[in-house]
């Protein structure tokens, strides 16, 4: 009996709170739950009177009978308190702090009757309403949205409401999801009429050889499904999941922090990532809100042909937010002959002067080239809105945004060029094995003096770029938001 009872208390557990308009359900629901324990008779009846010896009768009570008696009130008072127990934890708050204040379980049972179980138009309207407003969709399963259908036509049998069993399943019908509609169009020309079981035995049949939407990883490297299994692939770049009931989902290059799709296929003709999908796809949002500019008023015809020939420079704010560092400005530095990019992050405009002496030292010494000339939009670009939601939000993350930008940007093939500013400028091929998806979490390795014998050897931290001058990454810690750069990391 304790077996059964232990059961039908963790059934019970599941049972829905009551929050007025699934009263129906939920009171037939507990009333067998009740049945089962054996505890529905304080529902409706009253508590046994109290017998004594003492009783004023022609024949006074034997002690056998009292003490029946006494155990008959404490089974009752018992089972009040157990049954007063589920009513009330299967509440909402609300409706909780309304009853709670009556003692017998007898009580808020018919209280419960004569508030939510009287007849209702209005509840009869928001029945129908359900029904009415159901519709089938393709990505969970038919049968469990059957069953759904099913109860709403249920709900409204109970209401009084009496309706075909054709008239049903014409309805249902009209509620199959797209990837049904071959199939509806057949039933629709068959010269005999289903009742709804009929229909719901056929549907059971045509789910078992129709189609499922299941995830086929065309490109990508490590994509977690709904039902919390993963699937693994090695190769860089877009990642597309392909359903078969007809849509196509894209997850655009993570790793290479969204650049476009024609870098990305010079990057494979270059055999720095894997081949990639010969399919046409449409941006991401992201990439639209974020890359969305003016159409040049006239086109490039011509570029320098020597390096260091012409400098493009633009200097930039962040939108009245500040970096971690307290700068509130970055200037760039763009080679026209190779594209190489430098980002120098600024407190204050005046000091885009100092930047760029810093830049031409620190090239024409590394090149043993002279710049000859520089070219600015003299401030004309200045005020584009277009981050200023990003910035609100990631206030003192964005310098290291830029700069992580940048260092991508100088590894991805211009759309002129067959190689990458990085081997333009360097004379090799660069790596990109090593590149990260910026902002993903990541256990970086305690130094050696601080690694414990026993306990965490890491702590966790948020990646936000590549360091300058080591082949190191930088992280952010969770723990007290300082930067550090390490080369010990797992990401995730």
């Amino acid at each position: 009996m304790a077996v059964v009872s232990n059961k039908i208390l963790s059934e019970l557990s599941k049972l829905e709170p009551l929050h007025g308009m699934n009263y129906k359900r939920w009171s037939q629901k507990l009333l067998m739950y009740f049945e089962q324990l054996e505890i529905d008779y304080v529902l409706f009846s009253d508590p046994p009177a109290a017998v004594t010896a003492t009783s004023v009768e022609s024949t006074p009570p034997s002690s056998n009978a009292v003490k029946s008696n006494e155990e008959t009130i404490k089974k009752h008072d018992k089972d009040n308190k157990t049954a007063k127990f589920h009513l009330l934890t299967h509440m909402s708050n609300t409706l909780f702090d309304l009853f709670s204040v009556h003692k017998s379980a007898k009580t808020i049972w018919e209280l419960l009757e004569k508030k939510y179980g009287a007849d209702d138009a209005g509840k009869k309207k928001y029945v129908v309403g359900q029904w009415l407003g159901f519709q089938m969709v393709d990505d969970k399963p038919i049968m469990e949205q059957v069953h759904v259908y099913e109860n709403l036509c249920a709900d409204v049998t109970n209401e009084g409401m009496k309706l075909d069993e054709i008239f049903l399943a014409n309805v249902l019908l009209e509620k199959f999801p797209p990837s049904w509609n071959e199939y509806r169009n057949h039933l629709k020309h068959k010269k005999k009429d289903l009742s709804l079981q009929e229909l719901v035995g056929h549907m059971r049949i045509e789910e078992a050889n129709h189609p499922k939407d299941k995830s086929m990883l065309l490109d990508g490297e490590c994509v977690y499904m709904g039902n919390s299994s993963s699937c693994y692939h090695p190769s860089k770049g877009k990642i597309f999941l392909k359903l078969t009931s007809g849509k196509t989902l894209a997850l655009n290059n993570v790793l290479l922090g969204h650049v476009n799709v024609d870098s990305i296929k010079k990057l494979k003709s270059m055999s720095l990532i894997p081949s990639l999908s010969s399919e046409t796809h449409e941006k991401c949002p992201s990439c639209v809100e974020a890359k969305f500019a003016k159409k040049p008023s006239r086109p490039v015809t011509t570029r320098q042909t020597s390096l260091l020939e012409l400098i493009h420079t633009d200097l930039t704010d962040f939108k009245n937010t500040m970096s971690r560092g307290g700068k509130h400005y970055y200037v760039t530095f763009i080679d026209d002959f190779y594209r190489y990019t430098k980002v120098y992050l600024l407190r204050n405009k005046s000091e885009a002067e100092d930047m760029f002496i810093k830049f031409k030292t620190e090239v024409e010494n590394q090149l043993d080239r002279k710049i000859k000339r520089v070219r600015s939009d003299r401030g004309g670009e200045y005020g584009s809105g277009y981050l200023v939601d990003f910035c609100e939000k990631n206030d003192d993350m964005w310098g290291e945004a830029v700069l992580s930008t940048c260092h991508i940007l100088n590894r991805v093939p211009h759309n002129k060029l067959d190689k990458t500013p990085y081997e333009m400028w360097k004379g090799y091929a660069p790596n990109l094995s090593y590149l990260k998806v910026w902002g993903c979490l990541a256990k970086v390795g305690l130094p050696s003096f601080k690694r414990p014998t026993i306990g965490p050897k890491t702590y966790d931290c948020v990646f936000i770029g590549y360091a300058q001058n080591s082949s190191a990454y930088r992280f952010m810690s969770l723990s007290d938001s300082l930067y550090l750069e390490a080369r010990d990391a797992l990401s995730f």
